[in-house]
């Protein structure tokens, strides 16, 4: 499975067939491997998802002897802590893990043939939890709503409670993919040949039928707004969306750095500044227009694409 790579090049891995994690330094020398005892691999072992506080802690799910764990990983010294799970399910999604106000938030995922659980655990502890099979989830940009498919519908949840936030109208959806948001936070997903969009409000913006592609793929947005599928055959494919809005008209408010915009036409409103060291794309079908005001300051990155 690929490996996460820590903002300071540390690396972190599972090595395949062997059931151990490991946490290697900048200059790739190990630093710890868990469980460090020889003959405890695990039978199944998810991702490995670094904290956001400084990336302090690696969180992965492992199953052991028929016992699943949640394990925070000291990423300096791989000192472990682990919290006990449901024994039920034998495969685990990546772990998300979004910043608390004490401890992470730590959004599981687990699942077997025709079943599954999402729960949030905080501090060893589970705070909530959903019964029913289920996608990768995913947590919006302020990391408040966790979004997945699971028994056959599109879910928003309050991380905090669990309280469900929105659920789409189509009953009978099946996700074939991870989910992924762009820069408006609509949601995206494959679905047995169809690309599906869905509002963060978890209606459907458009269904996009693609032939030639497998069942199974895996979703990731580049920096620049492309939508690219990756198949487990490691062939990459770029998408391009037909379910655009309309238009759409960025106010101040809106503007965020490391950010993608896209619709048929996009109008900037007026006075609007990208300040300094701020990132963004303007991606738009038929026109970009910039209303009186709008101003880039030095060091700011602005793109702007027609047609896709």
């Amino acid at each position: 499975m690929p490996p996460t790579l820590g903002a300071d090049g540390s690396l972190y891995f599972v090595r395949s067939g062997y059931g151990y994690a490991y946490g290697l330094n900048p200059d790739q020398q190990e630093i710890w491997r868990y469980p460090a005892e020889d003959r405890t691999g695990a039978a199944t072992v998810s991702r490995i998802t670094l904290s956001p506080d400084a990336q302090r802690y690696a969180y992965i799910l492992t199953r052991r002897d028929n016992k699943n764990a949640l394990v925070r990983i000291n990423a300096a010294d791989g000192s472990a802590e682990p919290a006990t799970l449901s024994d039920k399910f034998t495969e685990f999604h990546r772990p998300i893990v979004v910043k608390g106000p004490e401890q992470d938030y730590v959004v599981v995922g687990a699942y077997s043939q025709s079943d599954g659980t999402l729960s949030v655990y905080s501090g060893g502890a589970v705070r909530w939890e959903k019964q029913g099979p289920l996608s990768q989830p995913i947590v919006d940009r302020d990391g408040k709503w966790i979004f997945a498919v699971q028994n056959g519908q599109l879910q928003a949840y309050d991380i905090l409670n669990g309280n469900v936030v929105c659920t789409s109208a189509e009953s009978a959806l099946e996700a074939t993919s991870n989910l992924v948001l762009d820069g408006e936070e609509n949601v995206y997903f494959w679905s047995n040949g169809t690309l599906l969009c869905y509002r963060n409000s978890c209606q459907e913006i458009f269904r996009q039928p693609l032939g030639d592609l497998p069942k199974d793929l895996e979703l990731l947005f580049a920096p620049d707004g492309t939508l690219y599928a990756r198949t487990a055959a490691q062939q990459l494919f770029s998408l391009t969306p037909v379910g655009n809005l309309p238009e759409l008209t960025l106010e101040q408010a809106q503007v965020q750095t490391n950010t993608i915009y896209s619709a048929e036409a996009v109008r900037v409103a007026n006075n609007v500044r990208v300040s300094k060291e701020m990132r963004l794309v303007l991606k738009a079908e038929k026109t970009i227009s910039f209303n009186p005001g709008f101003s880039v300051e030095p060091g700011a990155q602005l793109r702007c694409q027609i047609r896709f």
